[in-house]
C-alpha cells in the first residue's frame, strides 16, 4: 500500500471522518491518516507524515478539499468527481475525486495541465508545419505510453486495462507475481479471488461498465506462495472519446491488507468511537473553553430539526422550552465558569414541534497540560421516565394521604375490634350460659314427656292425635338438645386457637371415619376412593381432623344426587412448600354460585330434604382457620362439589 501510494503521480489522501470536537480537530471533521509523496509535493507539505487535521494542511487547496469532502459526506453518494479553482489562482483547475473505502475516504487530486496559465505563443514560423506538430504530439504520446509502461511494470500493484465491454485486455506483471497465473484476461481474474467476494465484486464491476461510472470495490486475492488471501482495493475510471463514448477502462488493485487491520484497530480506539459519534443512540455535544458549542452529533440535528448554523454556539438553547431555557442557560454558564460537571433537566423540542423531557449532563475536559478545554456532554430523552417519576410523586402524595387516612381508620378499627372482642366474649358467655342453663329444663321436659306417655290411659294413647303429637314433641326436644350440644361445641371451638398440633396419620383417621359411615355408604351404594400417598401425615389436631373428615364425607353422602351412584374421592396433596391440601370431591347435588357465598355461615342450610343443623361446615371452617389454614369450595349445581382444606406444614 505504502509503495503504491508513493509511485502514484496524483496526490492521494486517506481520510477519516471525525466529529469536529475530536482531539486536534478544530473546525473540519476530517483527519489525514496518510498522504503519498505526490500529495506532499503538490501541497508544498514537508511536515510530519503522521495523522493531522485536514484543515492544517499548508496549502490554499486545503479549504476547498474540506468543503468538497463535506459535500460528499452530506450527499450520501458512493463517489464524487468535481473540479475546483483557488481564489489566488483562478486559471488553475484541480480535479478532485473522492470515494468511500469502508469507513475511510480516499481522495485523489490532480492539477489539470491544460488549465494552467501559459505564456502567449509566438507567431507560427514557416517551418512549424502541421507535420511537425503531429510528430511532436506523437512523440509526447509515445513518451507518455513509455512512462505508463515503466510505472505499470515497476509498481507493486496490479495495473490493468479493460475494453469498453469490461473484459480485461492488459494486466501488469505484478499480477503474475502475485497469483502465479498468467491467465487473467477477459473475466478470468475472478478465479483468483476469494469465493465470497466474487459475486458482489463482479456485479459492482458490470454495473460500472453499464453506467460508465468510476468503479471501486474491495476483494481478497490469493497469495500464490502461501495460499493466504489479502485484501485489495480495486479502482478504475472510464476513458472517453471525443463523442463521449467509453473506449477503455484503466484501473489498479492496491493491497490494503494492513489498512484493514488499521480499521480494526480504529474500531477499538477512542478515535473510532469519536468517528462513530453520529451513530450512537444519544445526542452528544462539545464546547470550547468560552462555552461556545463547537460540535453536536447527527442525533441532535435529527431529533430537534436544527442545523449547524442555528445550533452551534449557544443556538442549541433555542430548542429548549422557553420556560426551562433560563435555568438551563444559568446552569450551563455556572458549570463552564467553574469547570465543574453539568446536569440539568429540561423539555426539548422535537422536529415535529412537540416537547419531550430530556436530561443534559456533561463533564469538564482537560488536555495533557491540565488546561481546561470545555465541556463534553450527552442529552438523553427521558420523557417516559420523567412522566413515570411525576406519576410516582403523585402516587407518593396519595399514599401519604392514604396512610394518614389508614392510620385514622386503624384507630377506629382498633376501637371497633375491641368492641367486637367484648361482644364475642359476651356472646360466648351467653352461649355457654344458655346451653348450660337450658340443659336442665329441656331434660325435665324430656322426662315429663316420657312420664306423660307412660301415665296416659290406653284409650288416650290409642287416640289419633295423642301419640303423633307426643312424638313430634320428643323430636323437637331432641333437636333442641342437639342445638345445645352444638352451641357448647362452638363455645369450646372459640377457645381452641392455641390447640396443640401433632403429626397425624391421615389414613388411620380416615379409616376410623369410614367405619363409622360404613352403614350409610352401603345404604347409598356409594363408591369411596381414597388417595393419601402424597402426604401420609398432617400436622394437626387428631380430634379436629376427625371432625373435619367426618363432616365432609357425611355431607357428601347426605347431599348425594338421587339419579346416579354416589362417587366420593378423598385425597391429599402438596401445594408449594408451605401447604398440604385435603380435598373431598363428590358428584352430588352441587351448589349454585349464590349459595356458595353463604355456605360456611352458622345455621346455614342449602337443602331441606335431609336433617341438619347448619353448624357443621361453620365448625369445620373455624377449626381450619384456628390452625392457620383456609377452606374453599368449587361447585356446580347438578354436577357436584370439591371441598379443599389448606393446612400449613
Amino acid at each position: 500500500m505504502q509503495t503504491l501510494l508513493e509511485v502514484s503521480p496524483s496526490g492521494i489522501l486517506i481520510l477519516s471522518s471525525l466529529p469536529a470536537a475530536a482531539d486536534k480537530v478544530k473546525e473540519q471533521g476530517f483527519l489525514v491518516l496518510h498522504a503519498n509523496a505526490a500529495a506532499h509535493r503538490l501541497l508544498h507539505w514537508s511536515g510530519s507524515t503522521g495523522a493531522i487535521p485536514l484543515s492544517e494542511l499548508p496549502h490554499a487547496l486545503a479549504p476547498a478539499i474540506c468543503s468538497f469532502c463535506q459535500r460528499f459526506q452530506g450527499a450520501d453518494l458512493s463517489s464524487l468527481n468535481d473540479t475546483v479553482s483557488l481564489p489566488d489562482a483562478p486559471d488553475t483547475l484541480w480535479q478532485l475525486v473522492i470515494q468511500h473505502s469502508e469507513d475511510l475516504l480516499v481522495l485523489n487530486f490532480t492539477p489539470l495541465p491544460n488549465s494552467a496559465p501559459r505564456p502567449e505563443p509566438e507567431p507560427a514560423s514557416i517551418t512549424d508545419t502541421l507535420a511537425q506538430i503531429q510528430a511532436r504530439d506523437l512523440q509526447r504520446a509515445e513518451q507518455s505510453e513509455a512512462r505508463f509502461q515503466r510505472l505499470a511494470e515497476t509498481t507493486p500493484m496490479v495495473v490493468w486495462e479493460a475494453n469498453a465491454e469490461g473484459h480485461t485486455t492488459y494486466l501488469s506483471p505484478h499480477w503474475e507475481r502475485f497469483t502465479s497465473a498468467a491467465n487473467g484476461q477477459g473475466l478470468g481474474w475472478k478465479e483468483y479471488m476469494h469465493p465470497d467476494d466474487q459475486a458482489s465484486f463482479l456485479q459492482a464491476w458490470l454495473t460500472s461498465v453499464r453506467t460508465a461510472q468510476p468503479f471501486q470495490a474491495e476483494m481478497r486475492l490469493r497469495i500464490a506462495a502461501t495460499g493466504e488471501y489479502r485484501w485489495h482495493l480495486d479502482r478504475a475510471i472510464p476513458v472517453f472519446d471525443t463523442a463521449g463514448q467509453v473506449t477503455q477502462w484503466v484501473g489498479a488493485a492496491i493491497d490494503i491488507h494492513e489498512l484493514k487491520h488499521l480499521q480494526q484497530t480504529l474500531l477499538e480506539s477512542e478515535q473510532y468511537f469519536r468517528a462513530m459519534a453520529d451513530h450512537v443512540p444519544a445526542m452528544l455535544w462539545v464546547t470550547d473553553p468560552q462555552g461556545q458549542c463547537t460540535y453536536l452529533n447527527q442525533q441532535w440535528y435529527a431529533y430537534t430539526g436544527q442545523t449547524e448554523d442555528n445550533a452551534l454556539g449557544t443556538g442549541w438553547l433555542q430548542a429548549v422550552h422557553p420556560e426551562d431555557a433560563p435555568a438551563a442557560r444559568a446552569a450551563f454558564i455556572e458549570a463552564n465558569t467553574h469547570q465543574t460537571p453539568f446536569r440539568v433537566l429540561y423539555r426539548l423540542r422535537r422536529r415535529n414541534g412537540r416537547y419531550r423531557w430530556a436530561l443534559d449532563a456533561a463533564l469538564p475536559r482537560f488536555n495533557a497540560a491540565g488546561e481546561y478545554e470545555g465541556l463534553v456532554g450527552t442529552v438523553l430523552d427521558i420523557h417516559e421516565r420523567q412522566l413515570a417519576e411525576q406519576g410516582l410523586q403523585r402516587l407518593a402524595r396519595q399514599l401519604r394521604q392514604s396512610r394518614d387516612e389508614a392510620q385514622t381508620l386503624n384507630s377506629e378499627l382498633r376501637t371497633i375490634n375491641a368492641q367486637l372482642m367484648r361482644t364475642n366474649a359476651d356472646l360466648d358467655n351467653f352461649i355457654y350460659t344458655a346451653s348450660h342453663d337450658l340443659k336442665a329444663p329441656i331434660t325435665n321436659i324430656d322426662g315429663l314427656l316420657d312420664a306423660l306417655q307412660h301415665q296416659l290411659p290406653p284409650a288416650a294413647r290409642e287416640a289419633d292425635l295423642v301419640m303423633p303429637i307426643i312424638g313430634m314433641m320428643q323430636e323437637a326436644v331432641e333437636r333442641f338438645k342437639k342445638t345445645i350440644d352444638h352451641l357448647t361445641d362452638i363455645t369450646k371451638l372459640q377457645q381452641e386457637h392455641d390447640l396443640q398440633s401433632e403429626p397425624v396419620d391421615i389414613a388411620a383417621v380416615v379409616e376410623d371415619v369410614r367405619q363409622d359411615l360404613l352403614p350409610s355408604l352401603r345404604e347409598a351404594g356409594a363408591q369411596l376412593e381414597i388417595d393419601l400417598s402424597t402426604c401420609p401425615t398432617l400436622l394437626f389436631s387428631v380430634k379436629n381432623l376427625r371432625s373435619i373428615v367426618y363432616n365432609l364425607l357425611s355431607n357428601a353422602l347426605k347431599y348425594r344426587h338421587p339419579n346416579r351412584q354416589p362417587y366420593i374421592r378423598l385425597a391429599c396433596s402438596s401445594a408449594g412448600e408451605n401447604w398440604q391440601v385435603l380435598t373431598v370431591q363428590d358428584n352430588g347435588l352441587g351448589l349454585a354460585l349464590a349459595q356458595q357465598a353463604h355456605l360456611f355461615r352458622m345455621f346455614q342450610r342449602m337443602h331441606d330434604h335431609v336433617d341438619g343443623s347448619g353448624i357443621g361446615l361453620y365448625m369445620v371452617k373455624k377449626m381450619v382457620e384456628n390452625a392457620g389454614g383456609t377452606i374453599s369450595v368449587e361447585s356446580e349445581e347438578g354436577v357436584g362439589s370439591i371441598f379443599s382444606v389448606y393446612l400449613p406444614r
